[in-house]
C-alpha cells in the first residue's frame, strides 16, 4: 500500500479520514493558517461558506482529481 494519505483516503484505506479532512491548524516557518479539506468525489468545484460573516466564502482548490479539495485561511 502507498503511504500517501490522500491516495489512502480516496481508496478507502485511510484509518483516520478526519486526520486529513475538516479544519486543521497548519504551521510553517513563516505563518500559521487554518486549512480545511473536503472529499467530494462528484464535485467539479467547491466553495467553502464560513459560518461567520467576518470571513468571505472561499473557493477550494482541487488537490486530487478524485475530489479532494482544500482552502486556506490566514
Amino acid at each position: 500500500m502507498r503511504e500517501d494519505p490522500i491516495f489512502a483516503l480516496i481508496h478507502g484505506q485511510q484509518h483516520d479520514p478526519f486526520a486529513i479532512l475538516g479544519p486543521h491548524i497548519l504551521t510553517t516557518e513563516s505563518e500559521t493558517v487554518v486549512v480545511v479539506r473536503a472529499f467530494l468525489p462528484m464535485a467539479e468545484s467547491v466553495t467553502l461558506q464560513p459560518t461567520t460573516t467576518e470571513v468571505l466564502p472561499r473557493p477550494m482548490t482541487r488537490l486530487h482529481t478524485d475530489g479532494v479539495f482544500e482552502a486556506l485561511f490566514s
